[in-house]
């Protein structure tokens, strides 16, 4: 062989040697396949660096600024990809991707948009997600409820007071400290619906008149409070993990989760008693409410490699490996992923939720990005925070929102001091 023998780490948010998550299992898979085959012919190995979700962002910052990244990463979308971008921590892919044009062809049109700023692409995106709220057809049948006349958020109240009359607990959100993403699946769709994407423009852009101190986030809010004053949420919201969530859904003690598509994986996994049983509706519109109720919220997951890297032509292989034929069709007939390039899967192999999503998404206008990846790494972990401590009654939700004014205040000052939020 012409090459010395390395290993190339690589990091992720989950663990594929004990996550119930298929896509995350698929990865594992994908990691032994490789090198068993792809890496044992160019001598290089593939090594997994496991970080927990909810320090992932801030963990690859703090390697970022330590010169000590790994080789190749999952790299979230938005302003978390544009901090790190333009903080030197991760390349530009367009040199790959101009290098190998028959390569670039494969991705569907669109799917590097998050992860380009600038003119410079900083990721590969692997596969694509849309959040909406996922459903048991069995308990909505029990109470009589039709999901297809679910389109405004009275008609989504209405359901989950006929599903707790009849004894079923309509939605699980996590409170546990955590899980403030989550929450901002939820809530984060609400101001979408109430004031348009566009409301986040001035706050992301640190603009001087930005402000959460307006109607679109203080009634979202309230709204998402209401749910838990007419006990329309689980019992024990207060300290429930995400995955708790997961486990009271897939063992039908909650009739409704808004996820992300990824939780597909999820319902079809070891443990899960919802099989076959679950199927999806768009997040509802609010009466009054100036945002486009067929936009959805969506995001792609991405690989890139790092300023680190010890051998950039070797990781190329592996990320090629990921974004390719074989893994592209796995991701979506194993794991209930939804893939970013034009491969052919068989949909009787996939999961019923996959089609049901397909189904609904047919007709959107477009998507939003997730909230917390669009505000970046630390100014999104403020926005979870504000969520979370509102939504477990540690504070109002004008006081959530006052206290992450005072911050977007304080990041409006550091901005026109020359600072960087990266590097907190």
């Amino acid at each position: 062989m012409l090459f010395r023998s390395i290993t190339l780490v690589h990091a992720y948010w989950d663990n594929p040697e004990s996550s119930q998550d298929l896509m995350t299992q698929l990865y594992g898979k994908g990691q032994k396949d490789f090198n068993e085959t792809i890496g044992a012919e160019n001598n290089v190995t593939i090594e997994w660096m496991y970080i927990n979700s909810n320090d992932y962002g801030t963990k690859m910052t703090a390697l970022g600024v330590a010169n000590d990244m790994p080789d190749t990463l999952m790299q979230q979308p938005g302003a978390k990809t544009q901090e790190m971008g333009e903080a030197g921590y991760i390349m530009d892919m367009n040199e790959f991707l101009e290098a190998d044009p028959e390569w670039a062809e494969t991705f569907l049109d669109g799917m590097g948009d998050q992860v380009t700023f600038d003119g410079k692409q900083y990721a590969i995106p692997i596969q694509f997600a849309i959040s909406a709220v996922f459903y048991n057809t069995e308990l909505f049948e029990q109470a009589n409820v039709d999901a297809s006349q679910i389109k405004t958020w009275d008609d989504f109240l209405d359901a989950c007071q006929t599903l707790k009359d009849a004894g079923i607990t309509p939605l699980v959100l996590p409170g546990e400290a955590n899980s403030g993403w989550a929450i901002s699946l939820f809530t984060g769709q609400l101001v979408q619906r109430i004031g348009g994407e566009e409301i986040f423009d001035p706050i992301r852009n640190l603009e001087a008149d930005s402000t959460f101190m307006q109607d679109a986030f203080l009634q979202a809010g309230e709204l998402t409070m209401g749910l838990v004053e007419n006990g329309y949420v689980q019992d024990t919201y207060m300290g429930d993990s995400v995955d708790m969530n997961y486990a009271t859904f897939k063992t039908a003690g909650a009739a409704m989760q808004c996820q992300g598509s990824w939780a597909i994986g999820t319902y079809n996994g070891e443990g899960s008693e919802v099989v076959g049983k679950v199927s999806v509706f768009q997040f509802p519109s609010v009466d009054g409410g100036v945002g486009d109720a067929s936009k959805w919220m969506g995001k792609t997951d991405n690989v890139t490699i790092s300023k680190n890297c010890q051998d950039i032509d070797r990781a190329l292989l592996w990320i090629k490996y990921l974004s390719g034929e074989d893994f592209q069709r796995r991701t979506v007939e194993e794991a209930g992923k939804f893939p970013t390039t034009n491969v052919e899967y068989d949909k009787s192999k996939c999961a019923t939720e996959v089609s049901a999503v397909l189904d609904i998404s047919g007709g959107s206008t477009g998507v939003y990005p997730y909230i917390d990846e669009a505000l970046g790494n630390t100014f999104g972990t403020e926005w979870n925070s504000c969520l979370t401590s509102f939504f477990t009654g540690a504070k109002t939700v004008e006081q959530a929102f006052t206290d992450l004014q005072a911050y977007n205040e304080s990041m409006k000052v550091k901005n026109a001091e020359g600072g960087d939020e990266s590097a907190e």
